[in-house]
């Protein structure tokens, strides 16, 4: 029996939600592609996606996804997914300030032939998020 790409992108949410970066790992092939499209940055390989989500992970240890749409596109799968968490250790050379974080993430997964993640692009706001952390100063409208 073999599993659905809209199932293993679930079990992918559901390693993100434990910390589990292994069990992210394993749903991606060797030489999967992960891009961060908000801070422009690639990530290559299973190490990749740990490199991606354990950063993250470091800047918001209680970092939890919560998806709320998912499009079955067969070998791409979109997700629609709130990102919580509480900005509780570095995010780069911004020190931790407590603060709450909710941010709309939208995920495109695409699968290989081996039934393995090949790519996956992750977009969101950058520019909420440093407000939301304090980072930035929120402009008044």
């Amino acid at each position: 029996m073999s599993t659905s790409n809209v199932e293993k992108v679930g079990e992918f949410w559901a390693a993100h939600n434990r910390g589990d970066l292994e069990a992210m790992a394993a749903l991606f092939g060797p030489d999967a592609v992960t891009v961060d499209r908000a801070r422009g940055l690639t990530f290559l390989g299973r190490e990749g996606i740990k490199s991606f989500k354990s950063a993250l992970r470091q800047a918001f240890p209680d970092l939890s996804a919560d998806p709320q749409r998912t499009i079955d596109g067969g070998d791409t799968i979109v997700v629609q997914e709130l990102a919580t968490g509480t900005h509780g250790g570095p995010l780069g050379p911004i020190p931790a300030s407590g603060r709450p974080l909710s941010l709309p993430v939208c995920a495109i997964f695409r699968f290989g032939e081996d039934g393995l993640v090949s790519t996956a692009d992750f977009y969101w706001d950058q520019l909420s998020m440093l407000q939301q952390i304090g980072a930035v100063e929120a402009r008044a409208a």
